[in-house]
């Protein structure tokens, strides 16, 4: 049983050790990673890794803004981005999110306009260096991060590129909608119930909007909707989806409802560079066809210059472990979305 053991564990211990050097190549960057810190809007210094391309600069680059959650530069994910286009000659700076990793600040209390204007503070510090051209740099938002990019893109008014992987083109508060009624079908909810849950969820929203703006409590609708909440705490969606009405608080209800209703349809509409929308089929967290059709519709009346790559039954993740030797995305994924990048910054 020892020989058998041995024997079977040879090929597997190969197998292991060419997936790695493999990762380790993929991986490889090909010019320095500095650590590089600057200060944000209120002070706040964030830090995370400047990717250098082979040769002398000024180079074009990159500024990337990371997904949901207390995200870190170093993830595999976003490193596997940010080699593939330094590869094609382009600069990137990936920071930690303020309150993770490397990065002062609370993550727990950070605001979208934190996220959005922390972005502007790593483009503004990019464009300190002398060994980055000014006048040739992209943005890339990653899920979360792409909601900010075309509003930053805009104000900035020289950006040459986005490109926004998982891009939702919807609201916060639908995308929420969304990913939260996806969740409960994985949970066999019905889809009457989802709805109902869904529809609650809707008008506690509409509670806080104008209840923040009004700065009433406003008691019959509170009482209202805390009791319908308390009539539905034994459903089967229930305690998938806890919901209740949060305490009365305008300030805080302004701040919700800014971040629910946060849209990227009008800076959309308004953008000049072109952007590139990398989307997967499958995604359980952003609705993929609504934003198409959204992006397709400003295309044809807004003059949107966009390009949608649509990854075949990949979910937001875009990882699928038979591709593993391509770090779990399609072979040419990377290629695709770094070359695009490079043409629209060639000299």
């Amino acid at each position: 049983m020892k020989k058998i053991a041995i024997f079977l564990g040879v090929p597997i211990f190969a197998m292991t050790a060419a997936v790695t050097y493999i990762w380790f190549a993929h991986l490889a960057a090909p010019g320095p990673v500095e650590e590089v810190s600057f200060s944000a809007a209120d002070g706040a210094f964030l830090t995370g890794d400047l990717y250098l391309p082979s040769g002398e600069g000024p180079h074009p680059a990159m500024v990337a803004l990371l997904g949901s959650g207390p995200e870190v530069a170093n993830d595999i994910t976003y490193r596997a981005h940010a080699i593939a286009f330094a590869r094609r000659g382009i600069a990137v700076l990936m920071y930690d999110k303020r309150g993770a990793g490397r990065s002062e600040g609370d993550y727990d209390s950070l605001t979208m306009q934190q996220v959005r204007d922390d972005g502007i503070a790593a483009l503004e510090y990019v464009r300190t260096r002398s060994d980055i051209d000014g006048d040739r740099i992209g943005l890339m938002g990653y899920s979360e991060g792409a909601w900010f990019t075309p509003e930053i893109a805009v104000h900035d008014g020289n950006i040459a590129f986005i490109v926004n992987p998982v891009m939702p083109a919807t609201s916060r508060g639908e995308t929420i909608i969304y990913e939260s009624s996806n969740e409960l079908r994985a949970e066999a909810i019905s889809e009457d119930e989802i709805a109902q849950a869904a529809e609650l969820r809707r008008r506690i929203w509409d509670y806080y909007r104008d209840a923040g703006m009004a700065s009433d409590t406003l008691d019959d609708r509170r009482a209202a909707l805390e009791a319908e909440v308390d009539g539905v705490r034994s459903s089967s969606w229930h305690s998938h989806w806890s919901m209740g009405v949060g305490d009365y608080d305008p300030a805080t209800y302004r701040q919700w409802m800014w971040e629910i209703d946060y849209d990227p349809a009008p800076w959309l509409v308004q953008l000049d560079a072109p952007i590139m929308v990398p989307l997967a089929e499958k995604d359980e967290n952003i609705p993929t066809d609504r934003t198409i059709e959204i992006l397709s519709q400003m295309a044809e009346e807004e003059g949107l210059q966009v390009e949608i790559l649509v990854l075949p039954n990949r979910t937001h993740s875009m990882f699928r472990p038979e591709a593993v030797l391509n770090l779990g995305y399609p072979a040419d994924y990377l290629p695709t979305i770094s070359s695009w990048a490079a043409a629209q910054v060639e000299e």
